[in-house]
């Protein structure tokens, strides 16, 4: 705040045109880092949204599939290995089985903790190894003994039937996944719409904020500068009894109250000359 005191002993209050500038210029920078900010929010839940959905959610969904390949493999090579004997339909038991502990890990790895994911794994898992040691190992271990005959449709059924849990099991998971997958789609599709309206917003605002700032520079600054011009102008033109009186910035009026000074000062000498000049002349 400016404390000078022009010719006329009043002292000068308010702010400066230099300080009305820089104040209008931190207005424009806090509009600009406002607009970055929210900007930067709606762009992270962009980020989070697709970062879930890419690197998560799908991923899950592919190992869970797999897991499901391999499962399926286990069963169509116990199946086969009890209807024929030939031991080449265990390969793909033993390949799927193999396969299963690498899609439970991966499973494990992308959903963490996180429920329903994490339950819907570990009831798979434990399924899975109660199917193995109830009704796959026993079946392989009785063909092993007394050949094909051994396996009665009876045990087949029983196993099968087994798998079936164990399928309705994978499918509650596969559901939770895809359940998860359009939560994730509907909430990128909701940040990518609240997007669209925060930057709309933050246009619209920026352009209010500098027509805003704009009329409060002319306001402040440029009309009591255009003011002080015209009554400058009006005394020079002759109307030396016109009192300059200019409201605004400090610094503004200070030199309004200079010009002011000066113009009294030209009067009362104008005056005084005004006043010999009429003594002279009565005295002649």
């Amino acid at each position: 705040m400016s404390t000078e005191e022009p010719a006329s002993g009043r002292p000068i209050a308010g702010l400066s045109v230099q300080n009305w500038v820089h104040l209008i210029l931190a207005g424009f920078v806090v509009v600009v880092c406002g607009c970055l900010v929210v900007g930067g929010l709606v762009l992270s839940r962009i980020s989070d949204r697709t970062t879930e959905l890419v690197d998560h959610i799908q991923p899950a969904r592919s190992a869970s599939f797999q897991l499901q390949n391999s499962l399926l493999d286990q069963e169509t090579g116990v199946r086969g290995y009890a209807l024929t004997g030939d031991t080449t339909f265990l390969e793909p038991y033993e390949e799927g089985m193999r396969a299963e502990r690498e899609r439970l890990a991966r499973l494990r790895s992308l959903t963490g903790d996180e429920q329903p994911y994490a339950g819907d794994v570990e009831r798979i898992e434990r399924a899975a190894q109660q199917w193995r040691t109830l009704r796959a190992e026993p079946l392989i271990a009785a063909v092993r003994e007394n050949g094909p005959t051994a396996a009665t449709s009876a045990p087949i059924m029983r196993s099968k039937a087994d798998f079936d849990s164990l399928r309705a099991l994978y499918n509650a998971q596969q559901s939770h996944l895809d359940d998860a997958r359009d939560t994730a789609r509907a909430e990128l599709g909701d940040t990518r719409t609240t997007r669209d309206w925060v930057l709309v917003a933050l246009v619209v605002g920026f352009v209010l904020a500098v027509v805003s700032l704009s009329l409060l520079l002319h306001r402040v600054v440029g009309r009591p500068l255009g003011a002080l011009t015209a009554a400058s102008d009006r005394v020079r033109a002759g109307a030396f009894t016109e009192k300059i009186d200019v409201r605004g910035p400090s610094d503004v009026r200070a030199v309004s109250e200079a010009a002011e000074a000066m113009r009294s000062r030209l009067v009362a000498e104008l005056a005084e000359s005004q006043e010999r000049e009429t003594l002279l002349a009565e005295q002649t």
